[in-house]
Order: C-alpha cells, then structure tokens, then sequence
C-alpha cells in the first residue's frame, strides 16, 4: 500500500485508474486496515493531478454501489476531491496556454489546432490539452485588440475556433459561464464592423458577431 501511494504521487499511473484504486483501499479499509491509508492514497492523487505527472482523465461513474454506507460517503468525498482538483488544474492550464497563444502572430491558428487536437486526441500529450475556460481565460482587451487588428487569415481561423468551442454538443458549460464575455465580444465586433471600410473584413466581423449571438440564445436552454 505504501509502495501504491508512493507511485500515485510520482503519476505513474494513468488518471483513469485512480476510481479503481480508490475502490480496492476503501476494500482493504473495511478488512480493517487504518484510515489513514486513503486520505494519504488521495493527497498522492491530488498532488500528481497539480504536479501535472499524472497523465489522462478522471473515468468515474461517482457511484460505489453494494457497500455499506460509510464506505460509499468516503468514496464519494474522494472522488469529488480528485475531480475537483482536476478540473481546477485544467482550468488554470487552459487559461495559461490561452493567453499564451494572443502573443503570437499565428493565434487564431495555434488555438484551433490546442482545440482540435483537446477534442480529437492522438498523443498522450494531447491528453493534458482540456478546454476547461476559453473567453473567460483570456485577457478579453487583448483579445479585442488582436481583432481589431487582425488578418483576414485569423479572423476566419476564429470563426472556426467559436464552431469548434461553442458547437451544441461540445463544452456546454462554457457556453454557459461565458456568456456575459460574449456579450462583450459581440457589441466589439459589431463596432468593428461599423467602423471598417474594407467590405471582407466587415463581412468577417459580421459572421463572427452572428455565430456569437446564435451561440448566446443557445444559453436559453441551459437554464
């Protein structure tokens, strides 16, 4: 067990195991071994999620069926303490990569390809590519401005990056936490659109603010 709880904080193993884990401690606990055993299996899963050595996803139903009562409190704790930390790191990480991407000049290309390779994962660093935050992860005044100026190239590269972030059946929940940022990025575009006099770039700005508002109304239905 200890040689278990050793690895788990080095991440060698997958994300995805740690349900299980957790299922055969919680056994072993209830043959009557010490508490103990699990808080310090779950602190090594946590800290391995934050260290970023553990590669993968959480892959739990939140459900320990047929156990006694006790058993299935602390497996529930657990468990939403691995989840929430997981998600919290991925939220962090996307922000950060997000953010990173408005520095260059290919960056309606770098998000796409981050989102693309999130959604459609072919390595294991793939893996670690989560669209936790999106709008709410960027520094929306940057954003705006990288707009404002940018080439017709990234304009339609971010065209296809709002279908690929905010398509019906893709991240709802960001749909839902960002809408007050949409909103923000609706009323620049449309003063964009206003204030251009080159008929392509107006038209780019229109479609962007229309997808934006379509995805906007869609928010309805999440209530």
């Amino acid at each position: 067990m200890d040689d278990i709880i050793k690895n788990a904080c080095a991440g060698k193993y997958g994300i995805g195991s740690y349900d299980r884990i957790q299922q055969i401690f919680l056994q072993i606990y209830q043959a009557g071994f010490e508490s103990t055993y699990i808080k310090r299996l779950t602190d090594a899963m946590c800290a391995s999620i934050q260290e970023g050595t553990a590669k993968g996803e959480p892959d739990c139903l939140l459900s320990m069926n047929g156990e006694e009562k006790e058993l299935v409190e602390l497996y529930n704790a657990n468990m939403q303490r691995i989840v929430k930390t997981y998600n919290k790191c991925m939220a962090k990480k996307s922000e950060g990569d997000m953010n990173s991407f408005l520095k260059e000049s290919d960056w309606a290309k770098q998000i796409y390809d981050y989102i693309w390779q999130a959604k459609h994962p072919s390595e294991s660093e793939d893996y670690r590519k989560k669209i936790e935050v999106f709008l709410n992860g960027m520094d929306i005044n940057v954003l705006t401005s990288k707009l404002k100026e940018a080439s017709l190239e990234n304009l339609e590269k971010f065209r296809g990056v709002l279908k690929e972030i905010y398509s019906q059946n893709y991240a709802p929940d960001i749909l839902w936490n960002e809408k007050e940022q949409i909103k923000v990025l609706i009323d620049s575009l449309k003063e964009f659109q206003e204030n251009s006099t080159d008929k392509i770039r107006k038209y780019q700005y229109k479609l962007i603010a229309d997808y934006l508002s379509e995805a906007l109304d869609r928010t309805k239905n999440l209530q």
